[in-house]
């Protein structure tokens, strides 16, 4: 099996936080296999079944309605994976829970106020063009 294609482990890796620019799978292979960071004699990688090409997590409950326009990085979905290291939009306002359920929490409150901001944005769209039709009929009256 390649060093690359454990990208399924979820247990610890030593030195994961402080390396950046590879993908999970890339980089907890080389940490876990690298001979110079010191590690437990104890075999951590094993072999073992590969999740289904088909698997895919279950959607919360709660989890916002699938957008017709896509939002931002595409890496953040409501099912956050721990040990995603990168920018969660609105997380820093949820505490005292753990971390599937703030980022679950943080990006359905992200993408609730996504979709409030484009129905604002097609409000104003909308009033825009309707006030222009106004004015065209306010002309084409005093002429």
């Amino acid at each position: 099996m390649a060093v690359d294609q454990h990208g399924w482990y979820s247990g610890y890796c030593p030195q994961f936080k402080y390396n950046l620019g590879k993908t999970y799978g890339q980089l907890t292979g080389q940490l876990l296999t690298s001979p110079n960071i010191k590690r437990s004699r104890h075999l951590v990688l094993q072999s073992g079944p590969s999740p289904s090409p088909n698997h895919r997590p279950l959607e919360h409950p709660q989890d916002p309605v699938r957008r017709k326009r896509q939002l931002g990085d595409q890496r953040l979905t409501i099912s956050m994976i721990p040990g995603y290291t990168g920018f969660i939009p609105r997380s820093q306002k949820f505490f005292a829970k753990t971390y599937t359920e703030t980022s679950r929490d943080a990006m359905s409150d992200f993408v609730n106020e996504q979709l409030l901001q484009e129905a604002q944005r097609q409000e104003v769209a909308l009033m825009s063009k309707l006030q222009e039709q106004h004015n065209i009929e306010s002309v084409v009256c005093h002429v």
